[in-house]
């Protein structure tokens, strides 16, 4: 069995948050505020946000990155403004997945059975479909059997 560490499932979470939100407003550029995808933060008393909202904004930037999003700037650390998948991630969130679809027959998009998971799978679960996702061009495959 796949162990992790807990700042990986939470980077996979993550990813997968942004995607689905992404995917929902496609192919509308829209503000991606961080608190959309983990929850209010409030900034100490310096204004330095949490290691955990740092975190998530890291996990959005290297998404872009890696070429899964395009955005136009950050707002300080807050959101990336006019974010937008990319042809690929929205080619790989549309594709067919059956072999992370765990509840339904048939087949489901990659986009549909992450939001599914994020309503109810276990966080070893999400971060196996997140890294099939993030390897599918690669030949590797992460999927829950």
């Amino acid at each position: 069995m796949l162990q992790q560490a807990l700042h990986i499932d939470d980077f996979c979470r993550d990813c997968v948050r942004i995607m689905v939100l992404l995917h929902k407003r496609f192919p509308q550029k829209s503000t991606l505020y961080i608190e959309d995808i983990i929850g209010p933060d409030e900034p100490d008393e310096f204004g330095l946000h949490s290691p955990r909202h740092l975190a998530c904004l890291g996990a959005a930037l290297w998404l872009a990155d890696e070429g899964y999003l395009r955005f136009g700037q950050t707002m300080q650390q807050q959101a990336l403004d006019e974010a937008v998948l990319t042809h690929k991630a929205f080619l790989l969130l549309s594709a067919a997945a059956p072999s992370l679809d765990l509840r339904r027959g048939g087949e489901q998009t990659r986009a549909f059975v992450f939001e599914d998971l994020l309503r109810e799978a276990s966080s070893e679960t999400l971060s196996r479909a997140c890294l099939d996702f993030l390897a599918a061009d690669t030949g590797i495959s992460f999927a829950v059997k």
